[in-house]
């Protein structure tokens, strides 16, 4: 007979504790495990995002012929086209595309989490035909985990 009451009462706490569970969950909102707002980045995210992209071009060894001191400017100052295919929270496929005339840009492109800079997988393509974009002069490839 007391081992009946031990069961019911381990089953109740168990029951409890899901339902409390589910209350948290239903005041706190998704926010609470990551899954909360649209999932894209915000103003300031993705401008941490253009700045971590404009390092990754900064610190590159790109020779001066291919990457002058006034391309290296525009990248500093001009705000880059941004495309994205989001495949989860902040998560997805990205590029920033800086333009220097039409026929020469700079592009950085990542995939994975877009605020795991250390994490993340990403991918440096200068052209210097614009119509051949998909024959970069230059790629630098790198994954930083």
């Amino acid at each position: 007979m007391i081992g009946c009451h031990v069961k019911a009462f381990a089953i109740g706490g168990v029951l409890k504790a899901g339902i409390m569970c589910l209350i948290v969950l239903l005041f706190t909102g998704c926010a609470f495990l990551g899954l909360g707002g649209d999932g894209k980045l915000s103003p300031e995210e993705y401008a941490q995002l253009v700045e971590f992209s404009r390092g990754v071009i900064g610190n590159a060894k790109i020779p001066g012929d291919k990457l002058s001191k006034a391309d290296r400017e525009i990248v500093k100052t001009a705000a880059p086209l941004f495309d994205v295919k989001y495949s989860g929270y902040k998560t997805g496929r990205y590029s920033l595309t800086w333009f220097f005339d039409d026929k020469r840009s700079i592009r950085v492109e990542g995939e994975g989490d877009m605020l795991d800079f250390k994490g993340s997988f990403w991918k440096l393509v200068l052209n210097t035909d614009a119509a051949a974009d998909a024959k970069a002069d230059r790629t630098t490839e790198r994954r930083t985990k």
